[in-house]
């Protein structure tokens, strides 16, 4: 190890380190000898006569090779598990050998073709918050409690008192026995107070760490940040990146679309320091409908798997 020339000092210290890392640990001194021999290779190699430099350039052992070589025969103390006749799960689907299922397949269509049992339990589950989820409202009933609980929610300030009526208690009821609800009431049938309504019952019965409210500029200026404040709600704008680290537990968070556009990274990666427990309320959702828009892009990626959404339209749906 001493006589290699002409090299630098720091492959050559880079080169000592990896050799005493392979000997000295128990899993890897058996390849000593092997690595050993490759560096001599290096150390001793010189182009044949017969072969022109082009040839010998494409065969010839680096110092990147050597070092590659040492650094493999390192990783062989941690052997990579074999994926064959193992059962995986990646984001979307469950494998097995060649047989793939997604995910979603395997919900919709009630259907877990394993022998290994490791993932029943989390498919049962998205079972069953699936069938929550397809219920047709009209074959839902009001629950007793959710009700009993809209009775007594009011939004006070200074000038008044807003209940919920009996319609929009009706409607609201059926919304939170879902962890998704699509809310399309024309302008002034009370868009706002259902999600607010919606959002306090998740914030004190589900554990959310915070409500999300995302729409456009207008909307958020001249609608959300002053009906927040107006019934003394805890809440925050992001209009800078510093803004999201000061986001506090059990607070609104009020954020325009074009800001979202811009730290949509930022604000999925507190969602995810959260474990996903947010709320998200998507006013004037239309401005989404097209699927490749950055605006529609940018609330996927944030919000995506979150564990409450309400989305909210004021325009009617054209057949």
């Amino acid at each position: 190890m001493e006589n290699i020339k002409n090299d630098d000092s720091e492959f050559q210290f880079k080169v000592k380190k990896l050799v005493f890392d392979v000997k000295t640990n128990p899993k890897t001194e058996k390849y000593l000898a092997d690595c050993l021999e490759y560096v001599n290779q290096y150390k001793n190699q010189k182009q044949p006569s017969y072969m022109n430099y082009d040839e010998w350039i494409k065969i010839k052992i680096t110092k990147s090779d050597v070092l590659r070589k040492l650094k493999d025969t390192l990783r062989l103390q941690n052997p990579r598990n074999s994926k064959q006749n193992r059962l995986i799960k990646d984001k979307y689907n469950l494998r097995l050998n060649d047989l793939k299922i997604p995910i979603y397949k395997a919900v919709t269509d009630n259907y877990y073709p394993f022998e290994n049992t490791k993932y029943k339990k989390l498919i049962d589950k998205k079972i069953k918050q699936y069938n929550v989820q397809s219920l047709n409202f009209n074959d839902m009933k009001p629950d007793f409690k959710i009700e009993k609980w809209l009775k007594d929610f009011k939004l006070e300030s200074d000038s008044e008192t807003i209940k919920l009526n009996e319609i929009q208690l009706h409607d609201t009821n059926l919304f939170l026995q879902k962890p998704y609800a699509f809310v399309q009431w024309e302008q002034g049938s009370g868009k706002t107070i259902t999600g607010l309504a919606q959002a306090e019952y998740r914030l004190n019965h589900n554990n959310i760490r915070n409500v999300f409210i995302v729409s456009t500029a207008i909307a958020i200026k001249t609608n959300w940040n002053d009906v927040l404040k107006a019934y003394g709600k805890d809440f925050c704008t992001i209009e800078k990146l510093g803004d999201i680290k000061d986001i506090k537990k059990g607070q609104y968070v009020t954020i325009t679309l074009n800001m979202l556009c811009k730290y949509h990274k930022q604000i999925k990666k507190y969602i995810k320091m959260q474990s996903q427990k947010v709320m998200l309320i998507l006013d004037e959702s239309d401005n989404i409908s097209c699927t490749s828009s950055k605006r529609t892009k940018s609330v996927l990626n944030a919000f995506r798997r979150v564990k409450y959404k309400v989305v909210m339209t004021g325009n009617k749906h054209k057949e």
